[in-house]
């Protein structure tokens, strides 16, 4: 059985219809898995480049953790948040390294062709935050790829800490 093919039997088993049939009701589920989050969803588009695909021409994986990268520093100067205070705040002494990544892929994506990146925030924890990111091939309206990125805030001695005021009070603007 080849990628294409568990893929497929993944999706036929269940819980993957939702995004597959009806993008309506996924994004109903988003809000509910939230736990109130208001559910910005900033878009991007994404040229699959020659470098990001393998021998076949079709877009290799970890590209795909570069393309959340860019998505959510456009996410964060789209709300107000400068990336470079995001991720390593010196005045304030906090960064905000990822601790966790996932992608799940549904059909291929190819050189040349022009992705829609749908990016949000997925969930807001005290000390973490998880974006969440789908991915498109216009025309075609079903989901490509799906993942997310979880952040955790920490000091300057690498503790977690509590989200920084100025990220909470932007994420609460929205």
């Amino acid at each position: 059985m080849n990628a294409f093919d568990l893929a497929a039997a993944e999706r036929r088993r269940g819980a993957f219809l939702i995004y597959w049939d009806s993008n309506a009701f996924a994004e109903i589920l988003d809000s509910q898995l939230t736990g109130g989050v208001n559910m910005l969803t900033h878009k991007t588009q994404v040229q699959v480049l020659f470098g990001d695909t393998d021998p076949y021409g079709v877009v290799y994986f970890v590209a795909y953790f570069r393309y959340f990268h860019q998505g959510i520093e456009e996410f964060l100067r789209h709300i107000g948040i400068s990336p470079k205070t995001f991720f390593r705040n010196r005045e304030e002494k906090f960064g905000m390294p990822k601790v966790a990544a996932d992608c799940r892929f549904f059909i291929p994506a190819y050189y040349g062709d022009l992705l829609e990146m749908h990016t949000s925030i997925k969930e807001v924890k005290e000390k973490a935050i998880v974006f969440q990111f789908q991915f498109y091939r216009p025309p075609e309206t079903r989901l490509a790829a799906e993942g997310s990125v979880t952040f955790v805030a920490i000091d300057h001695t690498w503790k977690a800490i509590p989200l920084p005021k100025m990220i909470t009070e932007k994420i609460e603007g929205l």
